[in-house]
């Protein structure tokens, strides 16, 4: 995401590679027509009715599939701002890279199975020589990518693990230590300064502390757990925050404030205790309604937001569900308000795809989370 505030105006200068005779030219010629088909079928899929039951769409997996497999052309790049990074040095910065990763995983468990082979390649980048020296690049600089990168980075730790139960019957603790000693050095940071919802993107409190408390869950670990638990009931619960505090508006911004407020509430209470402090009433349409395309070809920063938005008001709408039901009005507005968001970024990926610098490298890996969380 950096990427698009430093090189905006790049275009991604593409090359395609032709094969000449023979078999090669052939396979050439049938990736290129199963392309353009899987093209059609999701260009088709933005035309159909909208969708009522929360999470449904048409060809959902397949979008999976498109998103999730796009962080597959990056991961192995060695970018300039963090090319001589242990394995996440690809997909220009290294945040990006952690979740790229991430993002292939939870396609092979989520989307249709037909593209195994690229988590499995990512899987194999993972080894424990490359991973040893991740941690000591993470002791050795206690502020590198602190708190964000660091909090995608127990996202990857926790998929890796739930892939390798789901799709080898193998238990893997490959990653277990650099999750340990990231979710460590996280807490310790809240120690010295908690951090702030209200601050926008990298710099946002609540990301880090959502996925502290997943970690904690994920892995067992209670102390953990009722350790953030009792941070998000003294930061989080204790004075909800407004939207007229939210960073959507800025032109720069790519996380919603507002909503990963709320996704912390929604991704760490029940239904009971969510919408208690999140009154629905209160939320106004504005928050549900996804930004505009400004319509810049390297400005796609509010693709980021929409994404950002849709995961928690996804998050939200379930609990709304839980509590008053699939036909409530409340309820079906938040179901109306994140397919509007998750159909706001469909439409738009044809528009950007194929910027590497603005959209490649870290959209669709958001696209992934908020289809899947």
């Amino acid at each position: 995401m950096l990427a698009v505030r430093l090189i905006a105006g790049l275009a991604l200068a593409s090359t395609l590679a032709a094969s000449s005779i023979g078999c090669a030219a052939t396979a050439s010629d049938e990736e290129e027509a199963s392309v353009e088909q899987e093209d059609s079928e999701l260009r088709q899929s933005l035309r159909e009715r909208t969708p009522t039951a929360l999470d449904t769409f048409e060809r959902r997996a397949q979008w999976i599939d498109t998103y999730g497999a796009m962080s597959a052309s990056c991961i192995s790049r060695r970018d300039q701002l963090d090319g001589q990074r242990a394995i996440f040095h690809g997909c220009f910065d290294w945040h990006s890279s952690v979740h790229a990763h991430w993002a292939l995983y939870r396609m092979d468990l989520d989307g249709t199975g037909r593209k195994r082979a690229l988590a499995e390649r990512a899987d194999a980048r993972l080894d424990a020589d490359a991973l040893a020296r991740v941690i000591e690049e993470l002791r050795s600089e206690p502020r590198y990518e602190m708190p964000y990168g660091r909090a995608w980075l127990l996202r990857l730790v926790t998929e890796h693990e739930e892939w390798h139960r789901e799709r080898t019957d193998q238990p893997s603790m490959r990653l277990r230590a650099l999750g340990d000693m990231t979710a460590a050095s996280l807490v310790a940071d809240f120690d010295r300064a908690a951090p702030d919802p209200r601050l926008g993107d990298y710099k946002n409190g609540s990301w880090p502390t959502a996925q502290l408390v997943a970690y904690a869950r994920a892995t067992g670990d209670r102390a953990l757990e009722a350790k953030m638990r009792a941070f998000v009931d003294d930061r989080f619960a204790a004075r909800p925050m407004s939207w007229s505090e939210t960073t959507d508006d800025d032109p720069s911004a790519f996380f919603s404030s507002y909503w990963s407020w709320v996704y912390v509430i929604a991704t760490t209470y029940d239904a009971d205790k969510t919408l208690s402090v999140v009154r629905l009433t209160d939320i106004p349409e504005e928050a549900l309604t996804p930004l505009p395309d400004p319509g810049v070809a390297d400005d796609v920063h509010h693709l980021g937001i929409n994404w950002s938005r849709s995961w928690a008001i996804k998050a939200l709408a379930r609990h709304a569900i839980t509590k008053l039901g699939a036909s409530d009005p409340m309820a079906k507005r938040l179901v109306a308000a994140y397919h509007a968001h998750v159909l706001a970024g469909r439409e738009r990926h044809f528009r950007y795809r194929g910027n590497y610098y603005a959209y490649d490298h870290w959209v669709p890996q958001f696209a992934v989370y908020a289809i899947t969380d």
